[in-house]
């Protein structure tokens, strides 16, 4: 072993077309932020290289090929639910070909499951169960070539020779001051032209994302808060400046805001916004945000600051379902805070999921209708993905039509259907929607007043539609690919 070891980082091959359809390229791809902190902690301790195979489209053959010529001591790889069987297929081939790299995995998932998930991954030797960037820079220190070396950290999974079970290690501790933690590594982003946020949801290029904050402390059924144990830490006023700062000095000039609830701190953002005016810093950003964290006066400043795009999760257009859900939100109260947001001259766009346990045909009508009721901008809607370590999964397990299958847990496929229901029902519901949302002479009105206003970003568009044009096959495009796309 070199005295300085070596670490790459990866996350597993997962093309955008396959993510989102024959119009992947409008749904935006975008490097991993969870790679850009693990290499700025890593830094200090070992020479670090990062592979983003699910932004750069790389191959799982060129990762090899990487490998073979940089000779790593140590691959860390990082999926989510809907990646994990690639990271698995990934881990498989980088050990079969290189049996005495440590292979570590990390991410939401093994997070969630981490018994269950190294017990199908025999390839994978360390699993890192929450916030990764301590834990990984210990196992970078002790690693000495054997597992023997790897006993008893934190926050790890570790498998040991095939007689002996795993370990599951004590949980570590959340990182107090995450500001600790450093800027991400943006300087290891590949360049900025092959990255870009979903197509409707920029404005500016070079366009890039961020996350200010860690963690949420609402308990949403059917969202997974275990990686943070349903606690918020938030950067600081002053983190986020530098962050903008850093990445405007880069080249980039939008920011899309991708925090779980970036409205959620109010002072923070009123002191970023301030900053921004008062320096008047030439950027555009948009954010996500709970319906019942934004006003209008905060949302009249956040316009004036270059915010354009609010993505708020509705989820449903029924209260019964919105209070079995813990949302915490009613039917009157969304209505209100989307007018509001509209009316400032904010875009808004609505998620909403279909297919609760309880639902039935007149339930999902009610969101449908409801959803067509609202002025929003852009809407998309999703059939009920239960993921593991979330109360809805548990439920999910006892009543309708479940297929367990990690495989094919991408939010698309339909691998729930409750009680009474059926797939066709769902999907005739979400069709229906999508059609008649984005058909309205409204919406057309507004996507065309938008496309003019970001010409920059269209014409990229279409420069790549283009320069896929001779690898095209004539097949169809499906509702789904526009569905997708937006």
């Amino acid at each position: 072993m070199s005295l300085r070891k070596k670490i790459l980082l990866l996350t597993p091959p997962y093309p955008v077309k396959e993510r989102l359809g024959k119009l992947g390229i409008l749904g935006g791809h975008l490097p991993s932020i969870g790679l850009l902190y693990l290499a700025t902690a890593l830094r200090s301790v070992c020479e670090v290289e990062i592979i983003d195979a699910a932004c750069s489209g790389s191959s799982k053959e060129h990762i090899l090929r990487h490998i073979l010529q940089h000779s790593p001591d140590i691959v860390g790889i990082s999926a989510v639910t809907p990646a994990i069987t690639r990271a698995q297929e990934l881990a498989a081939s980088i050990k079969q070909a290189f049996p005495h790299v440590l292979v570590v995995l990390g991410g939401p998932h093994i997070t969630t499951v981490p018994k269950e998930t190294m017990e199908r991954t025999p390839a994978v030797d360390v699993g890192v169960i929450g916030e990764g960037e301590r834990t990984l820079q210990e196992i970078v220190r002790v690693f000495d070539g054997t597992m023997e070396s790897l006993q008893g950290l934190p926050g790890t999974i570790v498998r040991f020779p095939s007689d002996q079970p795993l370990v599951i290690n004590p949980p570590r501790e959340l990182i107090g001051d995450i500001d600790e933690l450093g800027l991400p590594a943006y300087d290891l982003v590949a360049a900025q032209d092959a990255i870009m946020p979903a197509l409707f949801k920029t404005r500016r290029l070079p366009a890039i994302h961020a996350i200010t904050s860690r963690g949420c402390t609402h308990t949403c059924t059917f969202c997974n808060t275990n990686i943070f144990n349903k606690r918020v830490r938030f950067h600081s006023p002053e983190y986020v400046i530098s962050l903008i700062e850093l990445l405007i000095s880069l080249g980039y000039r939008e920011i899309a805001f991708e925090d779980d609830n970036f409205t959620a701190h109010k002072s923070r953002l009123a002191k970023v916004c301030n900053y921004i005016m008062d320096n008047r810093i030439d950027i555009s950003w948009s954010v996500n945000a709970r319906i019942d964290t934004v006003d209008e006066a905060m949302l009249a400043l956040m316009k004036k600051a270059g915010c354009w795009y609010i993505s708020y999760g509705i989820e449903s257009g029924s209260q019964d379902t919105l209070d079995r859900i813990n949302k915490k939100i009613t039917l009157d109260e969304i209505r209100r805070k989307i007018a509001m947001t509209r009316r400032v001259g904010i875009e808004a766009k609505g998620f909403f999921i279909i297919g609760f346990p309880w639902e039935k045909e007149q339930t999902i009508q009610e969101t449908v209708d409801f959803a067509l009721s609202l002025n929003l901008s852009d809407l998309n809607i999703f059939p009920l993905t239960p993921f593991p370590g979330t109360a809805v999964y548990e439920q999910a397990k006892l009543q309708g039509t479940f297929d367990d299958d990690w495989s094919k847990m991408d939010l698309h496929q339909i691998v729930y259907v409750p009680p009474g229901l059926s797939d066709q029902i769902l999907l005739v519901q979400i069709r229906k929607l999508l059609l008649h949302f984005y058909l309205r002479p409204g919406t057309i009105a507004n996507y065309i007043r938008r496309a003019i206003s970001a010409r920059d970003v269209f014409l990229k568009v279409a420069k790549g539609f283009l320069s896929q044009g001779h690898r095209r096959n004539s097949s169809i495009t499906t509702k789904r690919d526009i569905r997708d796309a937006t």
